[in-house]
Order: structure tokens, then C-alpha cells, then sequence
């Protein structure tokens, strides 16, 4: 009788973590690069490379880290990428229903609302979804009265996914060197322990410059590159985060004496920084996400079928999106190496395909393309500098420093995928300087499909 209550108890966590996982197997496998991407800097660290000296990240490592002990102990299959996932999602809401009651069943329901914002990119791996994690395990925390030490180390944490968050997450408990001294060295000390143990993580492998390089000095030329206030004046995801700043600060005026919800809502304003300086659909629908957990509390739920309803809400939204990406046709199965079992279009198929036959044929081949960490992982190659080619992505003055690392290399073939560079948006990343550079200086061969083929002597 005892396993059977507990079973009945948790029996909504075995739910969430099927829909989950088949929401990132399956219907929502297209939707975020960034998976692919995250993806590859877990994959990356598993097979021994150290990040910023082997390839280049432009954050702490944190969630690279997270996600590679799976992979050290079982493989690297997509597949156990997302069994992990699906279980850190339920972690999250083991976390919201302690804070929310049943009222978390409404973070679901949020999570995944189609339109206008899609925060279902909350499902996906990385460091910004950990991010979300750790505040509400922070909010938890706080609202407990919980060790300040652990909240020091929580914070830390924040800081090691990405810094700038970090940062301004910790702002708010400086309010205690002025009113509560104790409290304060208490989280700094536990804040100082995660962060001792990455410093002496950088000097070991001897990363520490390259590491500043790229996450800090390395920021202004990603901002500069990846931002422009000409972009965000057409974009609607800017003027919806300008708006729900204001909303907060006003919220938190008017409420101003309410001390429980004052330091929500500071936590929250803090949080916002997630979405700078892309203010693009997955960052604002981020902070948006955490937004709507602050309000949560103050829906009354009457409903006793509301977890059923909210599932049943979830799985119909996912398969609906799942038919409208696919045109009520059947996707394409593929099982690519370390991809088994992966809904992938048939154009992306073809691609992938033609250039991998020609990277096992010539192993000296560097792919300059925005899907080069998928490639790479399917022929089990290390990944390098010249994988992630976005903009900012490659420290203080990077775009130069890629291109003397290019016209040092001997005997190479460059293949270059046409399509990322000839693509025109607001929201481009691809690095176009670096690839005008193969055009106008190396040896054209031949195309492949969408990448045209040169030779560096």
C-alpha cells in the first residue's frame, strides 16, 4: 500500500517526463538551434576538449559541464540528451509545485502557450535553461528561509551558466552588507567556493586568458556584432520587453511596501538581463517565462482536473505544432550517427549526407556552415574554433583573429555552405567577413550541393 500511495503521489512526474520528452525527440526537435549547439558543447567536453583553448564559447561552462557527465558514462547519442533533459523539466516543476501548490499546473500551460510568445523554448538543453532552474530553486530558497550559504552557492551557479546573468542576480543580496552583515558574508562565502573551484578548473588547463578573451572582453564585440537599435525599432520582441520592464518597475512601485513581493519582483527585474542583447523570440520568451511564474500564486484554481487538463493542453499543442512544421506530411526518420531516431527534413538530410561523404574522404576539411556541430558529432570529429561561426563568438576582435588562424593553416580544404552565407536577415550570426575571405583568397574546386568546396595551399 505504502509503494502504490507513493506511486499515485508521483504518478504526474512519469506523465511530464513522457510529454517532454517526446516534445524534444520528436515534435520539437526543429525549433531552437541552440540545442544543436548546446549539444555540441556538452559532446565537446565528454571527449576530453577543454572549452576556449579546443573551441570557443562565449560563456562559463557550467552547462556544457552538466551535460556531459551522461555522455562520459553512456554515450552521446541525441537520445540520452534528452532523456537527461525531460528529467532536469521535471526537476523544475518538482520545484514549481513546491513553490505554486497545484498552481504550477498553469507554468505548463504557459510553457506552452503557441502565440505571441513561444516559451516553449524553455524545453530546450543549455545554460539558459538552467538558468531558469536555478531561480526557481533560488525562489525556493528565499521564500523558505533556506541556508544563506546554499543560496551563495545557487548564485555561483547562475554565474557559471551565463555571467551576466549571474551578475545581476546577485545584486540584490548586496542589499545585506547594509542591513544584515552576517547574512551577506554567509552568501558570499558559499558563492566563492563553485567559483574557486572554476578558477583553479582554468588555470589547470591553462585556459584562463583564452577564457577571459572570449566571455568578457570578447562581449563588446558580440554586442557590437549582434545588436543595433535600427534592428530592434522593427522588432516586436524588443517593444514586448520594453513593455513588461516597465510593467515590473510599475509593479513593484505600487507594491513597494509588500516585502514578499518586493524581493520576487527585484529577483524578476534582475532576471531580464537573459534577454540582452539579442531581444529575440527564445531570450525575451526566457525572461517572459519567469515573468508569469511571478503571478502564478495569485491565480485561483477551482478546477479539480487541472493537471489532466493542462497536460492534455500540452500534448494537443505539441502534435498540432508538429503537424503545421511538417504540412500534414510525414517527417523524415533519420538515424545518422549519435542522431538516432531524429525528425529531420529531407533537404537538411540530402545536405548533411553529400558533405559528410566528402569530410571521411578528405579528414583535412574545415566546414564553415551554421550547422557544423551537427556534422561534426555525426562523424565523431572534435569540435573546434571554426565550428561556431557567429558573430562575437570568438573574443576582442575575433573576426581577425579567425582569419590569421585560416591563412595559417597548410593543405586544407575550406567548404563553405552557401546558403548561411548568401541568407539575408535582421537576425544574422553567421559570420559573413570570414567566409568573403575564403571566397576572395583560397582556390575554388567545386560545389557540393549548398557548399562550394576551396583549397588553402
Amino acid at each position: 500500500m505504502k509503494l502504490q500511495a507513493i506511486l499515485k503521489k508521483n504518478i504526474k512526474y512519469v506523465v511530464l517526463f513522457i510529454v517532454f520528452f517526446l516534445c524534444l525527440q520528436f515534435f520539437y526537435m526543429n525549433f531552437s538551434g541552440d540545442q544543436v549547439y548546446n549539444y555540441g558543447f556538452s559532446y565537446a567536453v565528454s571527449r576530453g576538449e577543454v572549452p576556449y583553448r579546443d573551441f570557443n564559447m562565449i560563456i562559463p561552462p557550467l552547462g556544457a559541464f552538466v551535460y556531459a557527465v551522461p555522455f562520459m558514462l553512456f554515450g552521446h547519442s541525441l537520445i540520452l540528451f534528452n532523456l537527461v533533459q525531460a528529467t532536469f523539466l521535471c526537476v523544475m516543476f518538482y520545484f514549481l509545485f513546491k513553490l505554486f501548490d497545484k498552481n504550477a499546473w498553469i507554468a505548463l500551460i504557459v510553457l506552452f502557450l503557441p502565440i505571441p510568445i513561444p516559451c516553449v523554448t524553455v524545453l530546450f538543453q543549455g545554460y539558459n535553461f538552467l538558468l531558469i532552474l536555478l531561480f526557481i530553486i533560488l525562489m525556493y530558497l528565499e521564500k523558505n528561509k533556506k541556508s544563506d550559504y546554499l543560496i551563495g552557492v545557487v548564485l555561483a551557479l547562475m554565474m557559471l551558466s551565463k555571467q551576466t546573468v549571474g551578475f545581476f542576480m546577485c545584486l540584490p543580496s548586496f542589499v545585506y552588507l547594509f542591513k544584515d552583515y552576517r547574512k551577506f558574508f554567509r552568501r558570499i562565502g558559499g558563492f566563492f567556493i563553485p567559483c574557486f573551484i572554476f578558477l583553479i578548473y582554468l588555470l589547470l588547463t591553462g585556459s584562463f586568458v583564452s577564457f577571459f578573451d572570449m566571455c568578457l572582453f570578447g562581449m563588446f564585440d558580440f554586442a557590437s556584432k549582434n545588436g543595433g537599435l535600427s534592428r530592434y525599432f522593427t522588432d516586436f520582441y524588443f517593444y514586448l520587453f520594453i513593455l513588461e520592464i516597465i510593467f515590473l518597475i510599475s509593479y513593484l512601485f505600487i507594491k513597494r511596501k509588500d516585502k514578499d513581493i518586493r524581493w520576487k519582483t527585484i529577483y524578476t527585474l534582475m532576471f531580464s538581463s537573459v534577454a540582452v542583447p539579442l531581444f529575440d523570440y527564445n531570450h525575451v520568451s526566457y525572461f517572459t517565462f519567469v515573468l508569469a511564474l511571478l503571478f502564478i500564486d495569485k491565480i485561483n484554481i477551482k478546477a479539480e482536473n487541472v493537471g489532466f487538463n493542462a497536460t492534455l493542453f500540452a500534448t494537443a499543442i505539441s502534435i498540432i505544432w508538429f503537424l503545421f512544421i511538417w504540412d500534414f506530411s510525414l517527417p523524415n526518420i533519420i538515424s545518422f550517427n549519435n542522431y538516432e531516431w531524429t525528425v529531420m527534413p529531407k533537404k537538411n538530410v540530402k545536405e548533411i549526407t553529400e558533405i559528410t561523404e566528402f569530410m571521411r574522404e578528405n579528414e583535412k576539411t574545415i566546414l564553415l556552415s551554421e550547422n557544423t556541430y551537427l556534422v561534426k558529432i555525426v562523424l565523431d570529429y572534435d569540435i573546434t574554433h571554426y565550428d561556431l561561426l557567429n558573430y562575437g563568438n570568438h573574443g576582442y576582435n575575433g573576426t581577425n583573429k579567425l582569419i590569421n588562424k585560416l591563412d595559417n593553416e597548410k593543405d586544407v580544404y575550406v567548404a563553405l555552405n552557401m546558403d548561411a552565407y548568401e541568407r539575408h536577415s535582421v537576425r544574422q550570426q553567421f559570420n559573413k567577413e570570414v567566409a568573403e575571405h575564403v571566397i576572395n583568397n583560397y582556390k575554388f574546386i567545386k560545389s557540393i550541393g549548398v557548399h562550394d568546396i576551396y583549397y588553402k595551399e
